[in-house]
């Protein structure tokens, strides 16, 4: 992949900065950082990055482009560079050690 630049940043992530992600509201508002990351297979909405495992209500549920999430928490950038199709990551705070770990087929 060709990096290309970004409002006046290189970006060089094997994916597209308008990538979809599943996050929550307060992700997206700064009050709370991403601590859990899942890369799923292509045929879903291929990422999930929220402020901690337990799925929040509905009315916190959204979606955004990869760069917003991005542009956040630039932490995530080597973390996406190197996590595989099927697999999630944790965190206990921004700057912390990932944790990463398969996710389990369907089935299984």
């Amino acid at each position: 992949m060709t990096s290309e630049t970004f409002n006046g940043v290189d970006w060089d992530l094997p994916f597209s900065r308008n990538t979809a992600v599943a996050t929550t509201t307060h992700v997206l508002e700064g009050r709370l950082p991403v601590l859990y990351v899942e890369r799923f297979d292509s045929s879903k909405v291929p990422w999930q990055m929220v402020d901690y495992v337990e799925a929040t209500s509905d009315e916190t549920l959204a979606i955004a482009h990869l760069h917003h999430v991005l542009a956040l928490d630039s932490t995530l950038g080597d973390l996406l560079r190197v996590i595989e199709d099927r697999w999630f990551a944790i965190r206990d705070a921004v700057g912390g050690e990932w944790r990463s770990g398969r996710l389990p087929l369907e089935g299984e």
